[in-house]
């Protein structure tokens, strides 16, 4: 049976990160390491029960998240069983950081609930809001209360938007942690979300306690062998906040709530995150850490990745002290056994030790690798005496097992293909970091040649700017001179032609006056050729009368 689980979150929220340390068995400063996800990547991972988590790591960039919720939409969102979605609380902290990325990071969500709606109604969500560990320990109350309420809110509004709708829920399961890779907050918030997924977990519960009060143990918890994340555990001891005691509707989202308790606001915030003040109580005597299973994890997976680092493999762990034993060992071929008895009077010649090693691993080791005692009786019922079927049955079953060591040999060993797997994993990231510091340095180059080429392209247009500038002031220069030039030659030109036409004017005006005194002196002259000529007409008549 697979469940499909949905890892989603912005760029750089630690989804990877948690993933690889989770399922990977890296440590912690050696996600660091780790690159941005491409796309999607997918891993499996088996689970008892026969449950296979198909877990998508899906990328956070901008474009890929555009991308699942338009054209990968149905893709990414059918069949999932739940939905993590990872927060930076670092990046979205209004006084470190944008408090727009809040409101970006709220869309995603609300985008990511909405497309479960229509595609997986019946999915579970979970958010982590991770590095809480970077926030001021005296503000992560409140920055945890503030997220969770807005994150229940938004996930009402899509409730209520998707109303109408044949297939729509009236509620969404929404449980809220703050984790961070560098303690056991991480091995909780995962730990709880295995207990929601895996089927018939009540059954691992109902063994386990069988189980305790087989062996008189306080406590006996199933680790999942892998991840060591806690399958199921049982307890006859008090904790300091007992773990299941939620009201069973405390992580359920009602579209038709108005209102958070404030249990719902601050589930999932673990105490250690919390900072110790005089003004806090101490926890009465007896009492016992709620995330204690959690922290055995994580100590155990580093003991164990410690251990595969110096080549052993770690089959079974048994630590005594005068208050308590503590027995670690295989149960099935994909679960770890813990059982703690706290009985004073255990012996300390470690005899329940090989006792609960039987009782855990699978019954009765068979040193042949056939029915031999079937086979003996075979033998005598075909007229074969018992002391020569034994001897047959003996030198068979030396040669199979001479040739199942000699074929043993050939074969790599669990812990050391472990190993190998572990430092190929390593060797790929580190590889995987330095082509992407190779990528991100190249990219820093072509960025800076690019941008140089571009400060040579502005310097040259720069140039050709003040060069054009420098011309066309010259020509204008030239043309404004030769305008004056030709400016004082019509001038010139003008006087010129006024001056002829003003010698043009006197002589005109002496010439009229020429003809002017010409005209008087013929007049004169006519005059007094007409006065003579009368005078004569005259005389001349006078005479000859």
């Amino acid at each position: 049976m697979k469940r499909k689980i949905l890892l989603m979150g912005k760029s750089g929220t630690g989804k990877t990160s948690m993933r690889s340390l989770i399922f990977s068995s890296y440590r912690s400063e050696d996600t660091q390491r780790l690159g941005s996800t491409i796309e999607v990547e997918h891993s499996h991972v088996r689970f008892p029960g026969n449950l296979v988590l198909n877990l998508w790591d899906c990328g956070g960039q901008k474009s890929y998240m555009e991308s699942y919720m338009n054209s990968q939409r149905s893709q990414v969102f059918s069949a999932v069983a739940a939905l993590i979605y990872v927060v930076d609380v670092v990046s979205t902290d209004e006084e470190a950081g944008d408090g727009r990325e809040w409101e970006t990071d709220l869309r995603y969500f609300r985008d990511c609930v909405s497309a479960l709606q229509s595609h997986s109604p019946d999915a579970e969500v979970f958010c982590l809001l991770h590095k809480m560990d970077l926030i001021e320990p005296s503000r992560r109350q409140s920055i945890y209360r503030s997220r969770v309420a807005d994150l229940r809110r938004k996930t009402r509004e899509v409730l209520q938007e998707h109303a109408s709708s044949p297939q729509a829920r009236d509620m969404i399961h929404l449980q809220c942690f703050a984790t961070s890779i560098w303690d056991a907050t991480l091995y909780k918030a995962w730990s709880s979300i295995v207990h929601a997924i895996v089927p018939d977990v009540e059954r691992f519960d109902e063994h386990l306690e069988q189980l305790g009060e087989l062996c008189s143990a306080a406590e006996v918890i199933l680790f999942e062998k892998a991840t060591f994340l806690v399958m199921s555990h049982y307890s006859c001891l008090t904790d300091e906040a007992p773990a299941g005691t939620h009201a069973p509707d405390v992580h359920m989202v009602q579209a038709q709530s108005t209102q958070d308790s404030e249990e719902a606001l601050l589930d999932g915030l673990s105490k250690s995150m919390l900072p110790n003040t005089s003004d806090t109580p101490p926890a009465p005597a007896g009492l016992l850490a709620s995330d204690r299973f959690e922290r055995v994890s994580e100590l155990v997976k580093q003991f164990k990745i410690r251990c595969l680092e110096s080549q052993y493999q770690v089959k079974a762990l048994e630590l005594r002290t005068p208050t308590f034993l503590a027995y670690m060992d295989t149960l099935t071929s994909s679960t770890y056994i813990l059982i703690v008895v706290l009985d004073p009077r255990i012996p300390r010649a470690g005899r329940l030790a090989p006792l609960w090693g039987a009782l855990v691993r699978a019954p009765s080791v068979r040193h042949a690798h056939f029915d031999s005692n079937a086979f003996v009786q075979r033998l005598e019922k075909a007229g074969i005496t018992r002391q020569q079927a034994d001897v047959l049955v003996t030198a068979l079953s030396d040669v199979i097992n001479e040739s199942a060591e000699n074929i043993a040999r050939g074969l790599v060993r669990r812990d050391e293909a472990e190993r190998l797997n572990y430092t190929q994993k390593v060797d790929f990231a580190k590889l995987k970091s330095e082509i992407q510091l190779l990528e991100r340095s190249d990219f820093v180059l072509m960025k800076s040649e690019n941008e140089r080429l571009m400060a040579d392209v502005e310097k040259l247009k720069q140039r050709l700017r003040e060069e054009i500038a420098r011309t066309t002031a010259g020509v204008r220069l030239d043309l404004n001179l030769e305008k004056g030039r030709i400016r004082d030659e019509s001038s010139v030109h003008a006087l010129k032609i006024k001056e002829v036409d003003t010698r043009i004017e006197s002589e005109i005006a002496g010439v009229r006056t020429s003809i002017q005194s010409a005209k008087f002196n013929v007049l004169q002259y006519l005059v007094g050729v007409a006065t003579g000529a009368g005078a004569l007409l005259l005389a001349y008549l006078r005479m000859f009368r």
